[in-house]
């Protein structure tokens, strides 16, 4: 599904550098970023709803 992201300077330059060292293009590089970091959001508040309610 398309979607636009705004990238500030040095976020576009960020993933210059880092997109040869990985071999992933930017755009799958943003990809995997958003769904690590959601993953881990996710991961967060089910251990805080753990903790509460176990």
């Amino acid at each position: 599904m398309p979607f636009s992201v705004r990238l500030t300077p040095k976020e576009d330059a960020l993933l210059e550098i880092a997109s040869p060292l990985t071999t992933l293009s930017k755009s799958r590089l943003a990809r995997q970023a958003i769904e690590e970091f959601c993953r881990r959001l996710q991961r967060e508040e089910q251990s805080a709803f753990d903790r509460y309610w176990l």
